[in-house]
């Protein structure tokens, strides 16, 4: 719960997950990091791996997620006689399933 008057809030993750945003904020303050992080899911078009968790972005509106995955090499994730894919999974861990 924030403090009356006060211009900040505190949350609380699991470790893991302050590992994974660490890893992913590079130099960045905090405030920066999330701030960029809800800017970057308002526009353009992304692909995460939905094992390590590594993600692409682009800004070409042209594109699908899957077109984007397909030009970086990365395998969709479906489910048998769904259209839409649940997620990627990037050339690295492609890599390490064979």
């Amino acid at each position: 719960m924030p403090i009356k008057n006060s211009g900040k809030v505190t949350i609380t993750l699991d470790r893991t997950t302050v590992e994974k945003l660490r890893n992913e904020k590079g130099g960045k303050a905090w405030d920066a990091f999330m701030l960029a992080l809800i800017e970057g899911m308002k526009q353009g078009v992304r692909a995460r791996c939905i094992t390590c968790g590594r993600i692409f972005r682009s800004t070409d509106i042209d594109l699908s997620p899957s077109e984007l995955a397909k030009r970086l090499g990365w395998k969709e994730v479906l489910i048998k006689g769904k259209p839409e894919s649940i997620g990627f999974v990037c050339d690295k861990c492609k890599s390490a399933m064979k």
